[in-house]
């Protein structure tokens, strides 16, 4: 029973981390709050990776696009995902620097038709 307990909480610790691709705050194993799969629901399908500074509350405070990490062409699901990632809420603490760095990727899929 152990064993099961064991793969399970790494399975899932692993999947939260799994789209914060690199960063301080990854190598400080800063958790992300907010409850997520990284994927959004776009008219393509694709990636786009940003940079997120990370304050010492745990607030995004600033975006910036990592083109060279991205695959969508369109403007407004690179809107789209800015906007989504500015909501993340990460691990608080005043022993954090003032802003910590990571860079995420969120995966764009055409919505499954019913």
């Amino acid at each position: 029973m152990k064993i099961v307990f064991f793969v399970a909480f790494l399975l899932f610790s692993n999947s939260s981390f799994s789209q914060l691709i690199s960063g301080d705050l990854v190598s400080e194993r800063r958790r992300l709050l907010t409850e997520t799969n990284f994927t959004l629901e776009g008219n393509s399908e694709g990636t786009v990776a940003y940079e997120l500074a990370v304050d010492r509350e745990g607030k995004v405070t600033s975006t910036l696009l990592k083109s060279e990490l991205t695959t969508i062409t369109s403007t407004p699901l690179k809107m789209e995902a800015n906007n989504y990632l500015k909501g993340f809420v990460f691990e608080p603490g005043t022993y954090y620097p003032k802003f910590h760095h990571v860079i995420v990727k969120i995966t764009f899929v055409k919505p499954i038709k019913k």
